[in-house]
């Protein structure tokens, strides 16, 4: 086949690349061009791709992350490296820029796939036990195919070589998520509306101010907490909002910081901890050591048998963990087990936990109990809704503290409440049950719906 234009030569090798990637046969063997300024093209089309699908995750966007980028070009420069490095130790240097180039324009294949597994898992199709196992094996599949039909089409002696270097360069690329955070490529910049406080423009926070100023923050947080009233039921709450970027996890804390005050009264006292980017100084951080710490001082100061402890978590989550996101501090995650260490060693008799966040349902085998009311917005292998930014509430936070709980003044009755109205709200909007869950002294009621 003569070709005669770059663009002609470039989109020769996107059709041969995609046939390769998806094993289809490739007819007349067609001119493949494997200069650097080819190679060049085919990496800004693979970001391209990138870009896209970070777009179609957060959209709408505002602002390019030049965190996402240097993210994205540390996974890139790793990948590479060991694409080049496993070929040179099988002896087939002379392979690499067609390898690069397939595997760059089979990028969209690979990317496709990945969201349309991760959209099966949000839609309950797929189990939490078995997402990160289909995520990866679809993502790159494409790539397997292409790297093993490239070397296979090298030579006839070089053809048993196909498995190894596949599985090798897969796992290199596996391994740059450990080497660099997988940092979205856009973030957004918060606007001011009538629904939140939000500041009107981003601004860049230090890490070092904060973290300095955790003692401090947490002294004045603890300070509000009223000593125990002996004969009295006391309320002693812990509220925590886990995603920085997203102004409708603070928002909610602060409505229901409020609500208590106005149901309990001088029952009750709160510490209140909150990743905010718009109010980095606000409250201490969400996060473990923090965490911990709250609970130890509501602890000390309450009757261990005679007070409740209460503590609601509103984040996004994952399977057995609870997002602490703050990009510039790079706090750990919440998890199930480390919460029910944190419970066990409080020493509270009466506890009430309620976790709004996807897969939160993944939390009660390690932390339900005699004297304990569990309570999640979802279950083990559902997502939750409403999270977005410059909402009020989430659906389940609306549904149980601002509907239900506003008029009970009870946890148990709210829940009722509330998880008819969430399943309400998601059948108006399409959405797969999320199937609201609870535990009592140990007891987990039976939460069902149709998909």
């Amino acid at each position: 086949m003569s070709i005669n234009s770059f663009p002609k030569a470039v989109f020769s090798n996107f059709i041969t690349s995609l046939r390769t990637a998806l094993f289809l046969p490739i007819h007349n063997r067609p001119a493949f061009f494997v200069t650097a300024p080819h190679f060049l093209v085919a990496l800004l089309f693979s970001f391209s791709c990138g870009m896209a699908v970070w777009a179609y995750w957060l959209w709408p966007v505002d602002t390019f992350s030049i965190y996402g980028l240097a993210s994205y070009l540390g996974r890139s420069a790793w990948f590479y490296f060991w694409i080049a490095a496993i070929l040179s130790l099988f002896g087939l240097s002379n392979r690499f820029l067609r390898l690069a180039i397939t595997l760059c324009y089979a990028t969209p294949l690979g990317l496709l796939a990945g969201v349309l597994v991760t959209s099966a898992f949000q839609m309950g199709y797929i189990p939490s036990s078995l997402w990160i196992v289909a995520i990866y094996g679809a993502s790159y599949l494409f790539y397997a195919t292409s790297i093993s039909r490239v070397i296979w089409a090298s030579a006839n002696a070089a053809r048993w070589k196909a498995i190894p270097i596949a599985g090798l360069v897969i796992a290199a690329s596996i391994t740059g998520s450990f080497v660099s955070d997988n940092a979205p490529l856009f973030e957004k910049n918060y606007e001011q509306t009538a629904s939140n406080e939000v500041e009107d423009t981003y601004k860049p926070v230090s890490a070092e101010a904060i973290y300095y100023a955790q003692s401090s923050l947490m002294a004045s947080e603890t300070a509000q907490l009223h000593a125990q009233t002996k004969g009295v039921r006391d309320t002693y709450a812990i509220l925590g909002a886990g995603y920085a970027e997203q102004s409708v996890f603070l928002s909610e804390v602060t409505a229901v910081k409020q609500l208590f005050a106005d149901t309990f009264g001088p029952n009750s006292s709160t510490i209140t901890l909150a990743n905010s980017r718009p109010h980095p100084m606000q409250h201490p951080l969400l996060n473990p050591i923090n965490l911990r710490n709250a609970v130890d001082t509501a602890a000390q100061k309450m009757d261990l048998e005679e007070d409740t402890l209460v503590l609601f978590l509103t984040s996004h989550g994952s399977p057995e963990r609870i997002a602490a996101s703050f990009y510039e501090l790079n706090p750990s995650p919440i998890s199930s087990f480390e919460l029910a260490d944190i419970l066990d060693t409080s020493g509270a008799k009466n506890i009430v936990v309620v976790l709004s966040a996807c897969y939160a349902g993944s939390f009660i085998d390690d932390i339900e109990g005699e004297g304990r009311t569990i309570i999640t917005a979802a279950a083990a292998d559902r997502s939750s809704f409403g999270c977005a930014d410059g909402r009020d509430w989430t659906y389940f936070g609306r549904a149980f503290f601002d509907e239900a709980f506003r008029q009970t003044g009870d946890f148990v009755d709210s829940f009722e409440i509330a998880k008819t109205l969430v399943h309400e709200w998601e059948t108006e909007g399409g959405q797969t049950p999320s199937l609201p869950q609870i535990s009592i002294n140990g007891q987990r009621a039976q939460q069902t719906a149709s998909r």
